[in-house]
């Protein structure tokens, strides 16, 4: 665990030496300098450019520019303090395309991190710009031994040209090793060749440097080519196992010497209720507390069976205690899980069945089952989907890198499709043979749906967006470009029915944005809901006669009725339903409006005559961008916002909307609001 923290902490660091390194080349022209010197033009201007960066750069102590062969073409340091060579196998690393970083010593001692770049022109090597850095940073994160107790330590490694393993950071007790001490490959199972040979590897039997045996882990920075390792004295590792088995056996000499004298001291009249004491200790220590010892005398003999009573006593009410703080715990994991939609599972081949969790169940709609197996689960991936899913699990059991995937399951219960999105890795310590695996699958169906729908809005917004502002540019080309003078009206009215459509789709966007961020204000008076609606009928007529649709309002209230509401977003509510209902309704059909009394409440009911809902859609009529595609609603547009607006109104003025509809007969739409009196 401390190998895996460390390695991440050096990743860290070396990420940003890197990204100061990409900062200062996008801050300059060295990098097309440098190509420009590859394709055969002048160099006089490299040294400037890179003095200009280390100038405007404090972390960066130095800069050099190799050439095509690696040699130095410019550099920031004085010719005889160039530090920043580079090895045969970072050379081979840059022509490939991929950055380097090595450990020097600057010339006034300290230690130094290099970050190359290599430089290419047409995909051909040109070139490297080294950035020479303090390895302050480096050495910080490298001499925190938090952990590793008093003579733990880390140091990083780096194999050399000649094959020697070189020490690139101070060591807890040799400071001076940095790029001093070496390690011949003599022994391919030392750590310091493991380091830089396998990903990770550990030892627990080694003598180090300072021929102390240690516990080691090692790590391979595969993008740094540096090998991690990590020790400690084997006897400071071990001190608390030690101390454990030192005081087992003082306790066991201790136990020894009571049994000695008590068995010395026994007689045949204490044997029987030690004998009862003995059967009652087992009992306990198969959590069996329900019989008690019987008490037979005051004396010694007497208290122990008192003592031994209380033990069982207590030991019931702690075992009484762990049990329900599992179930409490396990139940808090499983209702957290159930929330999360996601189910947690692992799985060891060698005993061939899984451990599921309940939400694993419940997502694959499944009944509980003791012994789960891969098969069961595989059965219920979508068979378009297994092969792909298959492939990441082997792949996860055979390289040991973690698995993650999206992938549809068809639940067994009522056959609908899920969409899931499965994490895991093979635990550590496990072969690629008997790979252990552990996880969790989270249903992302929602979440999946959603960001269909948003593709699907980002379509529909962008054809519906275009094609007023198409139209209106169009006719306002032509009336730019000399249109008739007795068409010039006709195209005004198109121009401006098109800006009116452009602008009532930006004013949904913004009715949206407002609502979910919360922005929407309501101002909330008392009006006489059958005035308000006579009104908005009075406005509507014209568009209804123009598709030859009846339009017919029928008052039922009484003269005293009120509602609380915002006149305003009642109003643009009603609109939008009646705007609905006259878009989806053919030519020729009729649309009532109704208000009338419903228990404590106004009702507002509009009924058509139009194509009506799927019933299958009926439940995601309110959701944000969702439309059902007929040749008659494809025709009216949209964006499938209209209801989600209407509802999030309705039920912010603390009022019920309802929708009630039958594919092909209509739809019938109502409103309650608490009534109240003049």
């Amino acid at each position: 665990m401390l190998a895996a923290e460390k390695e991440g902490r050096i990743r860290s660091v070396a990420a940003l030496y890197y990204e100061q390194s990409d900062t200062a080349l996008a801050a300059s022209t060295l990098t097309q300098t440098v190509q420009s010197v590859g394709t055969g033009s002048a160099v006089s201007a490299l040294k400037a450019e890179a003095l200009d960066i280390q100038e405007r750069f404090s972390d960066i102590k130095g800069v050099t520019v190799l050439g095509a062969d690696s040699q130095p073409i410019a550099s920031t340091f004085v010719e005889d303090q160039v530090v920043s060579p580079v090895s045969a196998r970072e050379i081979e690393r840059l022509k490939s395309g991929s950055p380097t970083m090595s450990i020097i010593k600057l010339p006034n001692g300290s230690l130094g991190v290099v970050a190359s770049r290599p430089v290419s022109v047409d995909n051909t090597f040109v070139g490297t710009v080294q950035f020479v850095y303090s390895a302050d940073a480096l050495l910080a994160a490298m001499n925190n031994v938090e952990g590793l107790g008093q003579s733990g330590e880390y140091y990083l490694l780096h194999r050399a040209d000649d094959g020697t393993m070189v020490v690139l950071t101070p060591l807890r007790n040799d400071p001076s090793a940095p790029l001093t001490q070496r390690f011949t490959v003599s022994d391919p199972r030392r750590p310091s060749t493991q380091a830089l040979e396998n990903r990770q590897a550990t030892f627990t039997n080694l003598i180090d440097y300072r021929n102390q045996p240690v516990l080691v882990a090692t790590r391979y920075l595969d993008d740094l080519d540096w090998g991690l390792v990590v020790k400690q004295d084997r006897s400071e590792a071990l001190q608390a196992v030690r101390s454990l088995r030192d005081l087992i056996i003082i306790f066991g000499v201790i136990l020894t010497i009571v049994v000695f004298i008590l068995s010395f001291e026994l007689t045949r009249l204490i044997v029987r209720p030690l004998n009862r004491i003995t059967e009652a200790t087992k009992r306990y220590a198969r959590g069996d507390f329900a019989q008690r010892v019987t008490v037979e005398s005051s004396d010694e003999l007497g208290g122990l069976a008192l003592s031994v009573n209380h033990m069982a006593t207590e030991l019931q009410s702690l075992y009484t205690t762990m049990e329900q703080r599992i179930r409490e715990n396990t139940a808090t994991l499983e209702a957290a899980q159930e929330i999360a939609h996601v189910g947690s599972w692992r799985w060891n081949p060698t005993k061939r069945f899984m451990e599921w969790s309940p939400e694993l169940f419940r997502i694959l709609g499944l009944d509980l089952l003791k012994r789960p197996t891969y098969r069961q689960y595989l059965e219920r991936v979508h068979p378009d989907d297994r092969e792909v899913f298959e492939k990441m699990v082997q792949r996860a059991r055979t390289s040991g890198k973690p698995m993650s995937g999206i992938h549809r399951i068809i639940r067994r219960d009522d056959g609908s499709t899920r969409v899931l999105e499965i994490r895991g890795e093979r635990l550590a310590g496990s072969s690629s043979r008997n790979a252990r695996l552990l996880g969790t699958a989270r249903d992302i169906t929602e979440q999946y749906e959603l960001q269909q729908r948003q593709r699907e809005f980002v379509s529909i917004a962008s054809h519906e967006l275009r094609t007023p502002i198409t139209a209106l540019m169009g006719y306002l080309a032509m009336m730019k470009n000399g249109a008739p003078a007795e068409r010039l009206p006709q195209f005004t009215d198109r121009a401006f029915d098109a800006a009116l459509r452009l602008s009532k789709l930006i004013e949904d966007l913004l009715n949206v944005a407002r609502l979910e961020e919360g922005r929407t204000t309501l101002s909330y008076e008392l009006i006489k809901p059958s005035k308000l609606v006579t009104e908005v009928v009075r406005d509507l007529r014209p568009s209804f006669a123009a598709r030859k649709t009846k339009l017919t309002y029928k008052d039922a209230l009484k003269e005293s009725d009120r509602i609380r509401v915002d006149s305003l977003k009642l109003r643009q509510v009603l609109s939008n339903i009646l705007d609905n209902a006259n878009k989806y309704t053919p030519n020729g059909g009729k649309v009532t409006v109704e208000t009338f009394r419903s228990g404590r409440h106004v009702a507002f009911r509009v009924t058509d005559t139009g194509i009506g809902i799927h019933k299958d859609n009926l439940r995601r009529i309110y959701d944000k961008f969702f439309r059902e595609y007929t040749s008659l609603s494809v025709k009216a547009g949209g964006t499938g916002l209209g209801l989600f607006i209407t509802k999030e109104l309705i039920e912010r003025m603390s009022g019920q909307l309802a929708i009630e509809s039958e594919q092909d007969v209509g739809t019938t739409v109502t409103i309650l609001f608490p009534r109240r009196q003049a």
